[in-house]
């Protein structure tokens, strides 16, 4: 028995469709190689004694390395944020159809009965 194996912390998790596996607020970017698990399977996350960790997949070890910045989407500039035409109402036209067609409400009075 490989006692390494036996005292470590295992946790499950799913490999994305990039396969990355997250596991406590890191990635690991598994890497290309023959057994590569595919996309939404589950694999195994040990945690050694010694800090590092291994992802196990089909009781073999798959390579990975830990991405530590990811790709962030880009921010809105702030001209667009401060461009009044671009958050502007929209207001139809005097001789639109809409303002042409008037409601028409009549008052009916009701009479009680004495």
């Amino acid at each position: 028995m490989d006692l390494r194996n036996v005292f470590c912390l295992e946790e499950t998790r799913t490999v994305g469709n990039d396969w990355v596996v997250r596991y406590r607020n890191r990635f690991f970017q598994i890497l290309s190689q023959s057994h590569l698990p595919p996309a939404g399977r589950k694999v195994i996350v040990q945690d050694h004694l010694d800090g590092t960790i291994h992802i196990v997949y089909r009781d073999r070890e798959v390579l990975c390395t830990e991405i530590n910045e990811l790709p962030r989407k880009p921010m809105v500039t702030k001209q667009k944020q401060q461009d009044p035409e671009a958050r502007r109402r929209y207001v139809p036209p005097p001789d639109h159809p809409w303002r042409r067609f008037r409601l028409k409400t009549q008052r009916v009075s009701q009479a009680l009965p004495v």
